[in-house]
């Protein structure tokens, strides 16, 4: 049986990997959300979580020096997690703007977790990729993935470096091939339409190619975004629950 002081301890360790987490996490770990509602959040998930996963061999060495150890342990552990979860926002982010430089569509508008002005395009996409990732209950899946991870790398346990570098680097790797593909028949398209209208213009000077190209960019482009955007999120949410459920 563990003492009120022991029990609040372990509370207080495995709060610092599930608020990690979820301070990291699409979602959860935006400005957008108050403060107090993560926190209570984190807290709840941590006491429900407490029973399965405190030791009380464990809690008693938690004192003093080892107790910010173990606190720093933790919280490596959940910044890992929520950080494979946050580059494929990025990724998508990032590849939803390159998209949007491609078809000529440029406006700014606020991003999604932030205030920072992001392309329109990739502010829609990345705000129904963080829709869709509630809707399917990929919040589940992040959750129970932080909660089986306490079976490979227990409380207070420093994670390997190397394990956790390697982690991110593969996610890096697959996020960014993903984007690759998926915004590879843009990259065609948009460069087949710029050397049309470039010969266009050595042909006819008289015609101003670069305002008449405009017009066939946005459309087609447009026309292409409205055809691959099932696929591109489908190709996208395999890959993050593959990740999430392999971590």
């Amino acid at each position: 049986m563990l003492e009120l002081d022991e029990f609040a301890t372990g509370v207080i360790l495995i709060l610092c990997r599930i608020g990690t987490t979820l301070m990291l996490s699409p979602g959860f770990g935006t400005a957008r959300v108050p403060a107090r509602v993560r926190l209570y959040l984190a807290l709840a998930l941590s006491l429900a979580a407490a029973p399965s996963v405190l030791d009380g061999g464990t809690l008693k060495t938690a004192q003093g020096g080892l107790l910010l150890g173990f606190v720093m342990a933790e919280c490596i552990v959940g910044a890992v997690i929520g950080l494979v979860v946050r580059i494929y926002i990025a990724a998508l982010e990032f590849m939803m703007s390159a998209v949007s430089n491609y078809i000529g569509l440029n406006g700014l508008s606020g991003g999604v977790e932030h205030d920072e002005p992001a392309p329109t395009l990739a502010t829609m996409i990345t705000l129904s990729a963080t829709l869709l990732i509630l809707l399917l209950d990929f919040h589940h899946v992040l959750i129970k993935t932080v909660l089986d991870s306490y079976g490979r790398i227990p409380l207070g346990v420093m994670a390997e470096p190397e394990f956790g570098l390697r982690l991110l680097a593969q996610t890096l790797n697959v996020s960014f091939t993903i984007g690759l593909q998926v915004t590879g028949p843009f990259i065609v398209y948009a460069i087949l339409v710029n050397v049309l209208f470039g010969i266009l213009g050595k042909l006819i000077p008289q015609v101003p190619s670069y305002f008449v190209s405009i017009p066939f960019l946005l459309m087609g482009g447009l026309f292409f975004l409205y055809l691959m955007v099932p696929e591109m999120l489908q190709i996208y949410f395999d890959a993050f629950n593959t990740t999430l459920t392999n971590l």
